[in-house]
């Protein structure tokens, strides 16, 4: 387990020590971004250094965002013209 922390820390501050400076000059949505994104690879690391299978990121997400989705579908979604639900394929206008 110790390596594995090591080699996690150490990947972890490669990225971090090589973004620093483009980080400071960033704007705060794209620090925000940024913290994000390595508190996520923290997450996969613990999982990687504790030898054991954390929950998955991804279901969660699809709990939250499901029905809202489905929502946004239904409303989006292109409907049928009438002459073709009735069977009608002559191909006239």
């Amino acid at each position: 387990m110790g390596v594995r922390l090591l080699i996690s820390l150490l990947a972890l501050a490669i990225v971090v020590i090589s973004d620093w400076k483009r980080l400071r000059r960033g704007t705060a949505i794209a620090r925000t971004c940024y913290i994000v994104v390595i508190l996520y690879a923290m997450y996969t690391a613990s999982s990687f250094v504790l030898m054991r299978p954390l929950p998955n990121l991804n279901h969660a997400v699809s709990l939250v965002f499901l029905k809202p989705a489905s929502a946004i579908d239904a409303v989006l979604k292109a409907k049928e013209p009438e002459n073709e639900k009735a069977g009608d394929s002559s191909g006239s206008i």
